[in-house]
């Protein structure tokens, strides 16, 4: 790859973008500039791992890992038009025949994964110069060497910002072979991104080498709102009345009512929080008890959203199984969003829209 071809090219495109600035659309603009600027740091990656002597280690070539024959004749002429196989980055993806840079928001949005055939057409009613579809699913392996650790919470360490942990499974310490592992937040991420302590992001790494370690996505948590994905108390409404927005609806719905949350220790102030604005008992487990301690939990509440990613695997077989035993209400929720923990009490308590 040509390189400093590319870079010249991206400098001619962000000259023009700017000479066309409108305050009408500069939202949409400030977008576009973020993807210029994720652009460039996949770039400046690509460049360095190349330059290196041991670039072998870092970032396998991607393209001799399959047979690219034996894909492309699973497609017929007209369908191979316009498709060609993601490279997935540390942040983002490419495309090499093109040399063009898929954003995380678009690989997020598209679900897309390494390997999978997207097909790329020209917009011509858009800033963005491609539009951009799944065709066909790729074969399932993973990016070579590439790690992914998702919502991890950025702690403040002196001056420097690390993570040490994720939220999953219990609040688990993360580990880089059997070692617990402190990665370190690179000033590029932490300023691009505005990164202060407490924020949930996913990282990404290369295995051999995890000072490359990128912050690749931060969650806002707030606006994570995804339906509780199982309800315990017979009906499953699309909408609680609690959320007619976080902040607008704090009558006291939960007057009288014991809400038990289960797991997510980072996130227990916002959630006793809302509950307590309307009129609810706050009462909380990590998500790492035991059976008879978890019991002792749910025979206080009257109503418990476990929230799943975020426990243990046999928490959440062992408090499912005890609210079932104890016949006390249940949601499971997915998401660690206030929004979501919200719609999961609803369900649970099976309020009225």
């Amino acid at each position: 790859m040509d390189y400093q071809q590319v870079l010249e090219m991206m400098k001619e495109k962000m000259k023009s973008e700017i000479e066309h600035l409108e305050l009408q659309q500069l939202t949409q603009q400030i977008e576009t500039f973020q993807y210029n600027l994720q652009f460039l740091s996949a770039l400046k990656d690509l460049y360095q791992v190349e330059e290196r002597t041991d670039s072998a280690q870092i970032e396998p070539a991607y393209l001799n890992e399959v047979n690219i024959e034996e894909e492309v004749d699973s497609f017929n002429d007209e369908q191979m038009a316009n498709v060609y196989r993601l490279e997935r980055k540390l942040r983002g993806g490419f495309i090499p025949q093109l040399n063009q840079f898929i954003p995380e928001g678009l690989i997020r949005s598209l679900d897309l994964e390494h390997g999978d055939w997207i097909r790329v057409t020209e917009n011509q009613y858009s800033q963005d110069k491609y539009q951009i579809q799944l065709e066909k699913r790729g074969d399932g392996d993973l990016a070579p060497n590439r790690k992914q650790i998702n919502y991890c919470m950025i702690e403040r360490d002196g001056t420097l910002l690390v993570v040490r942990r994720t939220l999953l499974h219990g609040g688990e310490y993360i580990k880089h072979g059997e070692v617990p592992y402190t990665f370190v937040i690179k000033d590029e991420d932490r300023n691009f991104f505005s990164l202060t302590d407490g924020a949930i992001v996913d990282i990404a790494y290369y295995d051999q080498n995890p000072n490359t370690c990128k912050v690749i996505w931060v969650h806002q948590l707030e606006s994570e709102a995804s339906p509780a994905s199982n309800s315990g108390s017979g009906k499953n409404r699309e909408r609680g009345s609690a959320l007619q927005g976080e902040g607008s609806s704090r009558e006291p719905i939960y007057q009288g009512k014991t809400i038990l949350v289960i797991g997510c220790e980072p996130r227990k102030a916002q959630y006793r929080e809302q509950i307590e604005l309307r009129s609810g008992s706050f009462l909380w487990a990590e998500g790492t008890e035991g059976a008879e301690r978890l019991t002792s939990y749910v025979n206080k509440a009257d109503a418990v959203v476990i929230l799943l990613p975020f426990i243990r695997h046999q928490a959440s077989y062992d408090a499912v199984r005890i609210c079932k035993a104890l016949q006390v209400p249940f949601s499971t929720v997915s998401s660690l969003g206030i929004q979501s923990v919200l719609l999961g009490i609803d369900q649970a308590l099976n309020l009225s829209q």
